[in-house]
């Protein structure tokens, strides 16, 4: 996440410039993903987060730039670091808290709050793959 945030200050990209951050494990099945994206640049993210577990899948996203160095840089790193929160939760964390500020702090059960201040795109599909070294086919997620 750091280094991100080092990368969008460093290249000062305008605020409504969409940066698509693919790890690098991960490639490309298909061009849904981008597809989706070129074609709802209107659209501040692009994010799949998992019901079960609020995790957001960092592999695979794409937000405009203005609102993931928003988002980075009001991330409570030691916070994070010192209980071993997941970067995958932290990002959904600030996106909420940057989107929803009349929800926040989330309350559970609710997963899917309404993220009124933006347009969040919830995929069900990124059309990415990874290959982990202890299976023989990829996971396509």
């Amino acid at each position: 996440g750091r280094s991100i945030l080092l990368a969008l200050e460093e290249l000062a990209w305008d605020d409504d410039a969409v940066v698509v951050k693919l790890t690098g494990r991960y490639s490309f099945v298909d061009s849904s993903f981008m597809q989706i994206v070129e074609d709802n640049l209107h659209m501040h993210a692009f994010i799949k987060v998992a019901p079960e577990n609020n995790l957001m899948f960092t592999g695979c996203l794409a937000m405009k730039a203005g609102m993931l160095r928003e988002a980075l840089r009001g991330m409570d790193w030691n916070r994070y670091e010192f209980h071993g929160i997941h970067f995958e939760f932290a990002l959904w964390e600030r996106t909420v808290q940057i989107c929803s500020p009349d929800h926040w702090p989330l309350s559970l059960p609710s997963r899917y709050p309404v993220l009124s201040r933006c347009q969040v795109l919830r995929l069900s599909r990124l059309g990415v793959a990874a290959t982990r070294a202890t299976e023989a086919q990829a996971l396509v997620w």
